[in-house]
């Protein structure tokens, strides 16, 4: 039986819609990843520095926390957009698209069988985001080192160790706000699943 008019229309928007959020998705996903660099090759340099024997070089390394709070804020952003995409593609348009399903397909799968090769997808996904705060952390303490050191050496005059105090406070805020983003990320992907398909961007079109 040939659809109707009306239908074919139907199904040639869902599909061309479907299409374009896919497309979304894929950009989501290097974004997400390419933050995820963005904040190792960061870490390696400021950590570099805060390894360094002189404690006023040490001292740079207060500087990266809220630079990683940044990135991180914007990584969890992104992942809160492919949740909501994903939810959106599996309740509108893979009910109106015959053969496309693998969104719906993942949201009902056991969560014993979504395993990928690196292990269950959502805890993989929050070890990925746990890299901002774990390096965090160590500038934080390498920072809180080497104004220790200097006070000890009287290495900071009192403007130097004035902004270092201040510093000192602001990584705090940073750390706990981005201890805060991962905790909301992780909150809302128990009640709303982004499928290991929203990951790759890679489920095929099916006419």
């Amino acid at each position: 039986m040939e659809p109707t008019e009306g239908k074919r229309a139907t199904w040639m928007g869902a599909e061309a819609e479907y299409r374009e959020l896919r497309k979304e998705i894929v950009a989501r996903i290097q974004l997400r990843y390419q933050l995820l660099g963005g904040c190792i090759l960061l870490s390696a340099a400021f950590l570099g520095v805060g390894l360094h024997p002189d404690p006023k070089a040490r001292f740079a390394a207060l500087l990266y926390p809220p630079l990683a709070a940044c990135l991180a804020f914007v990584w969890a952003h992104a992942q809160a957009r492919l949740r909501e995409l994903s939810k959106y593609v599996r309740t509108h348009l893979e009910p109106r698209i015959p053969g496309v399903g693998w969104e719906t397909y993942e949201y009902h799968r056991p969560p014993r069988e979504s395993v990928t090769e690196l292990g269950e997808w959502s805890r993989a996904r929050h070890c990925y985001g746990a890299v901002f705060l774990l390096t965090q952390v160590l500038a934080v303490v390498l920072g809180c080192s080497a104004v220790v050191d200097a006070s000890m050496t009287d290495g900071f005059n009192p403007s130097m160790r004035y902004l270092a105090y201040v510093l000192i406070v602001l990584d705090v805020f940073a750390v706990c706000a981005v201890a805060w983003f991962l905790g909301s990320v992780r909150r809302r992907d128990q009640r709303g699943t982004v499928s290991f398909g929203s990951r790759h961007g890679c489920q095929p079109m099916h006419r």
